[in-house]
């Protein structure tokens, strides 16, 4: 069956094949032991575990399937967003719908009684995304009711479709010092992803740095602004969006007169003569547009389960393999194009999807011929070279109303301890590689194929415990562990290797023609990675450890910034398996040696300690401080530019004020004394120790 018509079977079969889910409700209606969003945890809620500098923002969050919940509105002293005035003539009878809902009575005589919330778990239940992190993101999209306030009388009320509005806006202010470890030699590269400043690596025709004068610093401020926006078609459909407006704008760029373009104004020659900043256009003043659409799905939700399609976020657990973004001082998030069906079978929860990771080679609308008629619609010029991709995820974890109260009283009542689990499983595979060279032909040219024949197995593990033996204190576990079981065929890049002897034959010899298989290509797939999360709170006092690991193997380089793992090796050794696992780069672990020197986990083990006293602690707002120290090393040595496992010891302090779901600031220090993994041995012999590394960083966001 070819996909188009797979994709409407599974739209019109999906209802049928689903088991109806139970009610969800607003995050506060359903946990009357929760402060607020985000505070409602004391084994959780420790020293800057919801802060949006955190260095590990996911972790705190109940990593199942799962939409962010929002809050009630409160009672509104006038008229809410969609209502009618009284005095407005568009109160009169004849412009009103049918009510629906009422939230508050209304001062109307004889009012009509308020309807029930609808049975509504698919605000709950969305793909994959978990940003029912309400902690870190202010519950964004979440499963909010129709404002059905008719303050202004029974014949004015709100209607659909309507608009929720959730977001945040975000400035962080960076001050590196030394994050090229001293390891850079011109010519000769470095054993960090910084890069010294300009001045220091900038040459003139002579080979020579007129410039260099030592400097060390890096400094500078950016901006985000994410409208997430959920639009109510009915009680069972929506659409939801994620917009990120001027997204990580370095403040004082894309101005009038820099860089130079046929766009500057004339009386602006210089960037010193500059009087105003324009609007980011991608490719002429910024490598961004000013707004950039990362997300856009829809949800249909009936008595007999939900049904998610379009781009979604993709979450899963503690998000060390699949992250979604949504905190604060994320920057990446993951995205895929799907198609999933959610489910509750007694306790437990079933989503099964089939994504879209790859499509290779399409048309382009616009051009006539094979690829798309001229204005018509692009399609998938092959399946085989398709990435196909599914996913099923089973777990336990309390979504609707009467779950959430049944877990309040357990550990806020009964001190009962709990604990959640769930299973995340990913099928992949690809027969062939389509690579398209320049520009695509409207006859179909310009792609070139190769034979792949590529699958993978990914299952994650993740659990949850929590248990609260007093109201003053708690503890929270949680692990997640990822095992990446494959093979890849061939590889593309050898697909024009002769088959034997490719160092003594002529390539420009025709009879030696193009090998069918060469030699030595495929590659087995085999990578690890865990991470293993304590937390704790007694009283004003938090506590944790964080530890993981992430496989690596033998070949150059931490493989995140700096290399690949599918080099055209055919002449060298190298090793048949590939095994390098990488954490999420937006799963956080530190402010230095992974999140900015190397990018990500990769190859290495980590151990982290943190203790933190909140000094301001009321049930919607917090000040405090943290202090951290984490140790790294590497497993495999030899990967290393240094060849040396040790990695390095970083040392972290932050100050922290949090409004929960409104407002945060915090100001952190991190200083790196990297290790001897991070040395390089120049061509003459000469070895670079690294030198230590520092930086000083404020956030200032505001959520809704």
């Amino acid at each position: 069956m070819n996909r188009a018509v797979t994709i409407l079977a599974l739209a019109l079969c999906a209802p049928l094949a689903l088991a109806a889910p139970a009610a969800a409700q607003p995050a506060d209606a359903s946990d009357p032991g929760k402060k607020k969003a985000g505070a409602e945890d004391p084994g959780k809620r420790k020293a800057g575990a919801e802060d949006p500098g955190d260095e590990k923002a996911e972790g705190e969050q109940p990593p199942a399937v799962e939409a962010a919940q929002t809050e009630p509105p409160p009672p509104a002293v006038g008229p809410p967003p969609g209502t009618v005035s009284p005095d407005s003539p568009a109160a009169a009878p004849t412009a009103t719908p049918e009510p629906a809902t009422p939230m508050v009575p209304t001062p109307a005589p004889s009012p009509a009684p308020p309807k029930p919330p609808a049975d509504d778990a698919f605000g709950d239940l969305p793909s994959f995304d978990d940003i029912g992190s309400a902690d870190d993101i202010g519950d964004l999209g979440g499963d909010l009711q129709a404002n059905w306030d008719a303050a202004a009388g029974p014949e004015a009320q709100v209607s659909f479709p309507w608009i929720e509005h959730h977001g945040y806006f975000r400035v962080r202010a960076d001050l590196f010092y030394n994050l090229d470890l001293d390891t850079f030699s011109l010519g000769s590269g470095q054993s960090s992803s910084i890069e010294p400043p300009l001045t220091e690596t900038l040459v003139d025709d002579s080979n020579e740095r007129p410039f260099a004068q030592g400097a060390e610093t890096l400094a500078g401020a950016n901006m985000r602004f994410r409208y997430q926006p959920t639009v109510h078609i009915s009680e069972g459909l929506r659409v939801r969006a994620t917009l990120d407006i001027l997204d990580n704008l370095v403040l004082g760029s894309t101005a009038d007169g820099y860089p130079r373009s046929a766009l500057s104004r004339p009386d602006a020659e210089i960037g010193f003569f500059s009087e105003t900043q324009r609007s980011p256009d991608s490719g002429i003043d910024s490598w961004r547009d000013a707004i950039r659409v990362k997300h856009l799905w829809g949800e249909w939700h009936t008595p007999l389960g939900l049904l998610s399609f379009g781009r979604t976020q993709a979450h899963w657990g503690l998000g060390m393999l699949v992250n979604s973004g949504a905190c604060l001082d994320c920057d990446f998030g993951d995205s895929i194009d799907r198609i999933m069906a959610t489910t509750q079978l007694f306790d437990t929860y079933l989503s099964v999807s089939w994504d879209f990771p790859v499509e290779g080679a399409t048309g382009v609308a616009g051009i006539d011929g094979r690829p798309a008629e001229t204005g018509g619609q692009p399609y998938d010029l092959d399946q085989r070279d398709d990435v196909n991709q599914w996913t099923v995820a089973i777990f336990r974890k309390p979504h609707a109303l009467e779950e959430k109260e049944k877990r309040a009283r357990a550990l806020d009542e009964l001190r009962e301890p709990t604990f959640d689990v769930g299973l995340y499983t990913v099928f992949r595979n690809q027969a062939l590689a389509s690579n398209v060279d320049g520009v695509l032909n409207p006859d179909g040219q310009g792609v070139s194929l190769a034979r792949v024949n590529a699958w993978s197995i990914t299952p994650d593990l993740w659990f949850d415990f929590q248990y609260r033996p007093d109201a003053e204190s708690g503890v929270r576990i949680q692990g997640e562990a990822a095992l990446v079981i494959g093979e890849i065929g061939r590889l593309p890049m050898h697909a024009e290797t002769p088959v034997e002897g490719c160092t003594q034959i002529d390539a420009d010899d025709p009879p030696t023609g193009e090998c069918a298989f060469p030699v030595d290509s495929g590659r087995d797939i085999l990578r690890w990675g865990y991470a293993l999360e304590i937390d704790g709170r007694y009283k004003s006092l938090n506590y944790g450890v964080h530890h993981g690991m992430a496989s690596g193997d033998d070949q150059e380089g931490f493989g995140v910034t700096d290399s690949t793992r599918l080099d055209d090796t055919r002449f060298d050794e190298f090793d048949k398996t590939l095994s390098l696992f990488r954490f999420d780069r937006d799963y956080h672990v530190d402010r230095i040696l992974f999140r900015e020197v190397v990018g990500s986990v990769s190859n290495a083990g980590y151990v982290k300690p943190y203790i933190g006293y909140d000094l301001v602690d009321e049930s919607d707002e917090v000040w405090g401080f943290e202090i951290s120290a984490m140790g790294a090393f590497a497993l495999e040595e030899q990967a290393t530019p240094g060849d040396d496992p040790w990695m390095g010891l970083e040392f972290g302090a932050r100050v922290y004020i949090r409004e929960f779901d409104r407002f945060h600031w915090t100001i952190d220090y991190a200083v790196l004394f990297a290790g001897e993994a991070f040395a390089v041995t120049l061509p003459g012999g000469e070895r670079l120790s690294p030198g230590v590394a520092q930086s000083l960083q404020m956030f200032l966001g505001m959520e809704f």
